[in-house]
């Protein structure tokens, strides 16, 4: 199966989260997709930032629960890779604060109570939203 990117090059994701059980879940969520390529996990943002300036992955899943500077560097995660989609999994006491986190950059949102369907229609729907766009950029730089 060639998957939802259409193509023969996965998705490259990175997974941020200080509780090793959710990213073993996630690690375990991704790995049975083909058309996606965990690249690396982190347990801080100071881990995250080193493996996105590194690895330039498609998308960033980050859970903020460990961590409150999460939002603060979502700036300068997309700084480290523009075109990268930041997903941030949230709890549901943690919603309304979530929404917010919109302004700051987050690309999407996906509650720890949604089912890991809803996790993975949303890291596709970023990569293609991404790979929209950038074609739109290119062929407006070519009519220039």
């Amino acid at each position: 199966m060639v998957g939802p990117t259409q193509s023969d090059t996965p998705i490259t994701m990175v997974i941020m989260s200080a509780n090793v059980l959710v990213r073993i879940g996630v690690q375990a969520l991704l790995k049975a997709q083909a058309y996606i390529q965990l690249v690396g996990e982190a347990k801080s943002v100071h881990d995250v930032e080193d493996l996105i300036a590194r690895k330039k992955p498609h998308v960033v899943m980050l859970e903020a629960e460990g961590d409150p500077n999460v939002l603060d560097s979502v700036h300068k995660l997309k700084a480290l890779a523009p075109s990268m989609k930041i997903i941030l999994l949230s709890r549901m006491e943690m919603a309304p604060a979530a929404w917010q986190a919109l302004s700051s950059g987050i690309d999407g949102i996906v509650l720890t109570v949604q089912p890991s369907a809803a996790l993975l229609a949303t890291i596709e729907y970023l990569y293609h939203d991404r790979q929209d766009r950038y074609l739109e950029n290119e062929v407006n730089r070519v009519r220039r």
